[in-house]
């Protein structure tokens, strides 16, 4: 059984190295079908259990702008 409060503290640590805001990159997963190369800001909170479940990373300033520069 997973230990829910390592778990928050995890998050919570995570979380105290973010901006208020974070640009994330989804990560290709067969398994849950999730589709990579997705880009997204999201609030610190949200991304700190999203890096930790691994399912995105921190997008990198090229990929920022690329973005941007679409919209």
């Amino acid at each position: 059984m997973m230990d829910f409060r390592q778990y928050w503290q995890e998050i919570r640590a995570i979380q105290s190295q973010l901006p208020a805001f974070v640009w994330l990159m989804s990560l290709e997963n067969a398994v849950s079908r999730l589709v990579g190369g997705c880009i997204v800001e999201v609030a610190a909170e949200v991304a700190a259990r999203l890096l930790h479940a691994r399912s995105h990373r921190l997008a990198t300033a090229e990929e920022i702008a690329e973005l941007l520069a679409k919209q």
